[in-house]
């Protein structure tokens, strides 16, 4: 029997098992998801007060995991067990800076967005239906925020959902890569069955969902165990299930709010939910290393690590022997005189002397070995730091423009990949948008104007004049001026665009 023929109930029995068996694997993939997050962000949390005494500072930082004890004077897994003295802790985020730059070279500005139907009308009223649902869900910020997201954790989803209450008839919701369950083909893992939200909400919040319109008294599905899908940690378990043919939502593993849904899905027919992979990929729901995508911070935390505790060590030394120590022989009251300019001490004792001792005399070799780590964070994320503007000789005898694309290939490189990918998620979003809007009656387009064309701007600063040659160059070859004009990020109303 077809899945569209079963009724919500059926359905949730069907994957319930999927779901269950998921489950058992989400608080290993989260607390990996929270490892992530914190190597990003890098928060800091309050020092407890009773082992106020070891530092004078009033913060830890996340990134402390990553020490040995004989700096931060504590376990990593138990903040409280103190085994020794606690030194310089020095923390420098070199990981957060070259996120954002990727971020901001992908999308720094925002692209041109049109559709690709061949009517003129149909045209215009897509692309501004498409604009106006895009920039209802924050625009560039939305396109930011996913970046920064599939960046952190491998992936972003969104969930196109209807929603009566929005001029355009759509919403567009990002979800949390620590909420996100998806339940993919054990056969095939590159197949979507189904897609979860879970989330675990304290009791006020539990309360206040179910005051929610459309939202029923919890009622037990038979041959469901609610248990399965409940949390008895002082947290109620909310699960938001999409399947092909529908949506249900359970709390503590009782339904509380279901219907019926449709849609042509990225990975499977039906579910609302297109995924934005930070590495291109033929298979973005194929799971990898059960995090769901490769992001750019699990292969720098080791050599995040390492820079954390060179720059520790070379603090704690500093603060030791920076400053110029004297030792007083033969001098009695030397203890009792402070020192300073122009000050005179006398003894009879002929064999008395002052000797000065400690000074820093510097560490060629350290100073190597952090330089060696920082560019093997270069080379790992091929991020350097001239993208974000720390040139400091670096462009060699080169001309500036041609060492820094030079410098920057990588990193271009990347960028352009992840361009293509995004433009093929956005292009399954504008889908999924057509098709709700056409199913609930504000459209009446064809499926196969569906499509929309996706323009980016320049990675790398140009020269206008530079650009201006080279789109007359263009014209002048017989490429459209439309073509031309959409590649420099112009978008001209219809009534102005020439026929070719």
């Amino acid at each position: 029997m077809p899945l569209a023929a079963l009724s919500i109930d059926d359905q949730l029995r069907r994957f319930a098992p999927y779901l269950a068996a998921e489950l058992l694997l989400w608080p290993g993939r989260r607390e990996r998801f929270h490892l992530y997050r914190d190597y990003y962000a890098n928060p800091m949390s309050a020092v407890p007060a009773d082992n106020t005494e070891l530092s004078d500072r009033f913060y830890r930082q996340a990134q402390e995991r990553g020490l040995p004890i004989r700096i931060t004077g504590q376990r990593s897994s138990n903040p409280h067990c103190v085994d020794s003295q606690r030194k310089e802790v020095v923390i420098e985020n070199d990981i957060a800076w070259r996120i954002d730059t990727m971020v901001d070279l992908l999308l720094g500005h925002s692209p041109l967005i049109e559709s690709v139907a061949t009517d003129a009308g149909t045209r215009r009223d897509l692309t501004a239906t498409f604009r106006a649902v895009l920039d209802s869900a924050g625009g560039t910020s939305l396109l930011q925020e996913i970046a920064t997201l599939a960046a952190i954790y491998g992936f972003a989803d969104i969930v196109i959902k209807p929603d009566d209450t929005a001029a355009t008839g759509v919403r567009l919701e990002v979800v949390d890569p620590l909420t996100a369950v998806p339940i993919v083909d054990p056969l095939s893992a590159a197949d979507l069955l189904a897609y979860a939200r879970v989330i675990d909400l304290t009791p006020p919040a539990a309360a206040r969902l179910l005051l929610q319109p459309g939202v029923h008294a919890p009622r037990t599905i038979a041959g469901l165990d609610p248990a399965t899908f409940s949390n008895t940690a002082n947290h109620q378990r909310l699960i938001e299930l999409y399947f092909p043919s529908g949506w249900a939502r359970l709390l503590q593993g009782r339904l509380i709010a279901s219907g019926e849904s449709g849609g042509v899905g990225t990975a499977a027919p039906g579910l609302p939910v297109v995924r934005f992979a930070n590495v291109p990929s033929r298979r973005p729901w194929q799971a990898v290393g059960q995090t769901g995508g490769r992001g750019e911070i699990e292969p720098l935390i080791p050599m995040q690590d390492e820079l954390n505790v060179r720059l520790s060590d070379r603090a704690y030394r500093m603060a030791l022997t920076s400053a110029p120590m004297f030792l007083a022989a033969g001098i009695g009251d030397m203890p009792r005189v402070p020192l300073g300019p122009g000050r005179v001490w006398s003894t009879d004792n002929a064999a008395a002397k002052i000797m000065t001792f400690g000074g820093d005399p510097g560490v060629p070799s350290e100073d190597m070995h952090i330089g060696d780590v920082r560019e093997a964070l270069d080379k790992i994320s091929g991020v350097s730091p001239i993208a974000a503007g720390a040139i400091k000789q670096k462009l060699g005898n080169l001309s500036s423009a041609a060492a820094l694309r030079v410098t920057l290939q990588s990193l271009t490189t990347k960028t352009i990949r992840k361009r293509a990918a995004y433009s093929q998620g956005l292009g399954a979003v504008a889908r999924q948008i057509f098709e709700l809007l056409a199913r609930t009656g504000r459209i009446a387009h064809r499926p196969e104007d569906w499509g929309i064309e996706v323009l980016w701007g320049p990675i790398l600063p140009e020269d206008a004049s530079e650009q201006l040659a080279q789109a007359q160059a263009k014209i002048n070859l017989g490429i459209p001026a439309r073509i031309v004009l959409k590649e420099l990020g112009y978008d001209l109303p219809e009534a102005a665009r020439q026929p070719n």
